[in-house]
């Protein structure tokens, strides 16, 4: 596949993109890959802010809306790591590693086909190469904070209950 950016043209945003040569509009873009499915075509505003990447979120552009439940105990499980790509050696990396991921949050994993140039200067082409959604560990994340947030408020209530049982005060 040909990867190349897309600049999303003002008239165009919301609905659709354009390619066109760099240079040619300015701030928003979009990374489409020619010939593969849509899943990495940005529909709507994609923008850079301060180095936050953002995507449109609208209730209006969504159907089939369902309530995401994994949390707490799928990131329990989930094993943080630092490592070097062997495409791009010298920078440490922190990550996790798609095969580990792939048995907790299968969801989470992707395959596509990738190729780069290993170790030994050779390219290497890896047809069924494993990528994190980090969408979906961010939601679990989110919703792991709720979890323990409901848990830690429980813990408040109690220690209160004994304190005031026991006379202590604050």
């Amino acid at each position: 596949y040909t990867t190349f950016i897309q600049q999303y043209i003002g008239a165009c945003k919301g609905n659709a993109a354009e390619s066109a040569p760099a240079g040619t509009f300015t701030n928003s873009y979009g990374i489409y890959q020619d010939g593969a499915d849509d899943d990495n075509l940005f529909m709507g505003d994609v923008q850079n802010a301060g180095g936050v990447t953002q995507f449109t979120s609208d209730i209006r552009a969504k159907k089939n809306i369902k309530d995401y439940e994994v949390g707490l105990d799928a990131i329990r499980q989930i094993n943080t790591k630092t490592f070097e790509y062997v495409y791009k050696s010298g920078k440490e990396i922190v990550g996790v590693i798609a095969q580990e991921l792939e048995s907790i949050i299968p969801s989470a994993v992707t395959e596509k086909m990738f190729s780069f140039t290993g170790e030994n200067g050779d390219e290497v082409t890896i047809e069924d190469f494993k990528m994190v959604e980090q969408g979906r560990l961010f939601y679990a994340m989110l919703n792991a904070i709720k979890e323990l947030d409901v848990k830690n408020k429980s813990l408040e209530e109690r220690l209160a209950k004994i304190e005031a049982k026991l006379g202590i005060n604050d």
